[in-house]
């Protein structure tokens, strides 16, 4: 059936259980209406008139033909939602309405067959559901962390992630301690299959906005994941440990027992030690956009977290190791930061910790090291060569 066919039947299901007739969502009057509403509780008359807006608006968002229509029409929805600290009663009904007609959206989206346009549809309701940032909308997410599309796997990450929700989870007022494990059990499940790491890096940053030894789990099996790549030297976009170091040593200032903060700094320091092994070691079989990125997450890394964790401006040892003329190596450098069998880096000096190298409990002062990369593969003869 051609692609014109399934929307006009899409849209007979919707029109069909909503029964109304598509028309452009009424932005003045809710607008009016936001503008209105600070420290107000919505009446029944709102209510109505959010419920309505919304659903035009979902509906217009299934209609969207091209990705410009839809960025459009989200746009507008998460326009009207109320950000304001004085609209929040505003804000809970308006997001609730979009809760009812999401399960609407995602209901009648589930009966269509042609593969192509429930993909794109499915994206579109998931980026609302990100934008539209609430823990009310948690359940959109939840079941499609696992889905084979990586784009509705990063939106569904980033519904469950982004500042918004963090600040919900976290107030004082809003506070939501069940609902805030729940996500983050889910995002310590999916860790060991995920290959996106932009995905996991999304998943640290806000693992270490959440005060919990459920986050500390998170930002332990995200850091153990990172390390098994960089052994088995599979590691994709090592420009996302910044990211990755920066939120396991948020989650070491502000760890809530001295086990959990043992553990955040092995994985720091041991993730940190292999993004510098992987420089060096791969400097004649890496790629340089590769080393590239190496390099610069090395350097910013140090300005910034390891600075914090050390406390002193003078943790610039990789700086000078990696200047023009460097009064240093970088191995030296590494192994001032990191330690070595002998003597305890400033880190492992500082923050009182060992590495773990085996299950069993051997400690080491010196992180694991890094096997040599595999060689490159011959190239292939000419045929008759």
């Amino acid at each position: 059936m051609a692609r014109t066919s399934y929307y006009i039947l899409f849209w007979a299901i919707i029109l069909s259980a909503s029964g109304s007739v598509v028309f452009a969502a009424d932005a003045e009057s809710i607008s009016a209406l936001m503008a209105g509403s600070a420290n107000k509780t919505p009446t029944a008359a709102d209510n109505s008139l959010i419920d309505s807006f919304i659903g035009q608006a979902i509906n217009e968002l299934l209609a969207s033909r091209t990705i410009s229509e839809g960025v459009q029409v989200r746009g507008q929805i998460v326009q009207y939602r109320g950000w304001d600290i004085n609209l929040a009663q505003y804000t809970r009904s308006y997001v609730l309405a979009a809760k009812k007609h999401l399960e609407r959206a995602f209901d009648q989206l589930s009966r269509l067959t042609n593969p192509d346009i429930k993909l794109s549809l499915e994206r579109n309701l998931m980026v609302l559901a990100a934008q539209l940032g609430s823990v009310e909308l948690r359940g959109f997410a939840l079941p499609r962390l696992a889905h084979s599309d990586s784009t509705v796997r990063y939106w569904a990450v980033r519904a469950l992630t982004n500042r918004s929700v963090a600040e919900e989870l976290t107030s004082s007022i809003t506070a939501n301690p069940e609902a805030a494990r729940s996500i983050l059990l889910a995002l310590t499940a999916r860790v060991a299959n995920e290959t996106e790491p932009e995905i996991l890096s999304r998943m640290a940053g806000f693992a270490a906005q959440l005060k919990m030894s459920e986050a500390t789990a998170l930002l332990v099996a995200i850091a153990q994941a990172r390390m098994k790549a960089y052994e088995e030297w599979t590691v994709q976009s090592e420009r996302a440990e910044t990211g990755i170091l920066g939120a396991l040593a948020t989650g070491i200032k502000f760890a809530a027992t001295p086990e959990e903060k043992t553990r955040l700094s092995r994985a720091f320091a041991q993730l940190y030690s292999y993004v510098v092994q992987r420089y060096n070691l791969g400097q004649q079989n890496l790629p340089e956009p590769v080393k590239g990125q190496l390099k610069s997450a090395i350097l910013e890394v140090e300005y910034t977290a390891l600075r914090d964790l050390l406390e002193t401006a003078a943790a610039n040892l990789f700086f000078q190791a990696m200047s023009e003329r460097a009064p240093i190596t970088l191995q030296q450098a590494h192994d001032d930061y990191f330690g070595t069998a002998s003597k305890a880096g400033q880190l492992g000096t500082k923050l009182k910790f060992q590495y773990q190298h085996n299950p069993d409990g051997q400690m080491s002062n010196a992180p694991k090291t890094l096997k040599m990369p595999p060689p490159k593969p011959a190239p292939t003869p000419p045929v008759g060569g």
